[in-house]
């Protein structure tokens, strides 16, 4: 019979107790932040430890708990001298501006790329500039501009500087003020990793937008331009509010994979809704909405007349594999 099935490995039980204290310790506020950065930055030696449990963990009980407490005791050795012996650094704010000038633009590609942060996009107003943008920021950013008349901007970051250890700034030091000429056609291009972000985009002469949330909350005000464009709206998880400004028109087409997507809409302006697939989820969509064709709690087309008939067509498409989207 083999006796080492009756044997139990200490490890975790070691590893555990350990992990706890740390954190228990960060909660007390005994360590900081940056100590506890320090210490996760050890997690290749608990794969390290894991290894050596499985080879002798039980068949040697007492060699098992030994492996635990070197694992333990490096964490907190490293929690506790980490920051000492500046391991572990906290990036210092700095504050840049970025300058597009308008120059002969007759058209613009804007991509803006935020990561975190405080941020927003707003109409520019007194300058022959094409785009201003201020950063509060504590690491690299990427800022490219190239055409003549057909413009290409590009803003991206900030990515963290290069180093041993990085503790992270917390997400509302950082920021972004992008601000853009109502003067110069513009196709706009964002991606949000996170954060919290407010775009109004009233007033610009906007062809289009297209809007990629990864996570955080994101606002966004799509202006009446006094033609069509197509705005394209991708979501993985979040909050994303779009404001439609009266007399729009629109077409929406928008993917949501988690989180919440919620459209403030008109009254004066008539719109059509359509749900073209929807794994799961839920659909809200107010009373003047009535469905003409397809499935009140699936894929269908909704349509709502507005109280002017004369205003322009809102057109919404909807992907929906999970998570929420109303309609107010």
């Amino acid at each position: 019979m083999d006796n080492n099935r009756n044997k139990r490995s200490l490890f975790w039980p070691v590893v555990l107790i350990g992990v706890g204290i740390v954190w228990m310790l960060y909660n007390l506020n005994l360590i900081s932040g940056a100590n506890l950065s320090a210490a996760l930055q050890l997690w290749p030696l608990l794969l390290i430890g894991i290894g050596m449990d499985l080879l002798f963990g039980r068949r040697f009980p007492i060699v098992s708990a030994l492996i635990g407490l070197v694992v333990v005791g490096g964490i907190l050795g490293m929690t506790l001298a980490g920051p000492r012996l500046g391991l572990v650094s906290s990036p210092e704010l700095k504050t840049e501006t970025f300058v597009a000038p308008s120059g002969l633009a007759r058209r613009a590609r804007l991509e803006v790329q935020f990561s975190t942060g405080d941020n927003q996009i707003r109409p520019l107003a007194g300058t022959q500039n094409l785009l201003v943008a201020t950063a509060i920021h504590s690491g690299t950013v990427e800022f490219t501009d190239s055409g003549t008349t057909n413009r290409n901007v590009r803003l991206s970051g900030p990515r963290p500087e290069s180093g041993v250890f990085i503790w992270p700034s917390f997400m509302g030091e950082q920021s972004w003020d992008v601000a853009i000429s109502p003067d110069v056609p513009v196709d706009l291009e964002l991606g949000v990793s996170s954060g919290n972000t407010n775009v109004d985009l009233s007033g610009l002469k906007v062809e289009s937008t297209s809007v990629q949330v990864s996570s955080g909350d994101t606002t966004v005000i799509l202006p009446a331009t006094g033609k069509s464009y197509r705005s394209v709206l991708r979501m993985s998880s979040g909050s994303l509010t779009v404001s439609v400004q009266p007399g729009a028109e629109t077409i929406l087409e928008s993917r949501i994979s988690s989180g919440r997507l919620t459209y403030d809409l008109p009254v004066s302006s008539p719109v059509r809704f359509e749900v073209t697939r929807k794994s799961s989820g839920t659909v809200r969509l107010p009373e003047r909405f009535q469905l003409v064709s397809g499935q009140a709690n699936g894929e269908g087309v909704w349509e709502a007349p507005g109280s002017d008939p004369s205003a322009p067509l809102i057109e919404i498409t909807v992907e929906i594999s999970s998570g929420n989207v109303i309609v107010r």
